[in-house]
């Protein structure tokens, strides 16, 4: 039997250089939103004004309480709004403000 994924959606901010290597490092795509931070760093091509951007992610995560790192994020001068972290479970979208109440981390909420 095939193991349950689930689905995850975050919105991480920040100003140019987007780090390309999260994208590996926490299993994500960009979903849509902010796209133009990434072209610009894969090119190289520095804005010429200081911009902060919103770029929406995606993932498929093991367990539905995962969260991305944080603190890896943090240390690149990007960070994840806490309050966009939502996961799919079930057809039902949790946000991570509701995962951080449960100490149990078994048990989906509803």
């Amino acid at each position: 039997m095939k193991d349950k994924k689930y689905f995850q959606c975050f919105t991480v901010k920040g100003s140019w250089a987007f780090p390309l290597d999260m994208l590996r490092y926490d299993h994500c795509f960009p979903t849509g939103e902010g796209l133009e931070c990434i072209s610009l760093s894969i090119r190289g091509i520095k804005p010429e004004r200081h911009q902060s951007y919103s770029i929406r992610l995606g993932r498929w995560v093991d367990r539905w309480s995962q969260i991305p790192t944080l603190g890896r994020w943090a240390s690149f001068g990007w960070y994840v709004d806490a309050d966009s972290i939502v996961t799919d479970v079930d057809g039902e979208m949790v946000s991570y403000a509701n995962v951080t109440e449960w100490v149990s981390g078994n048990e989906v909420p509803r």
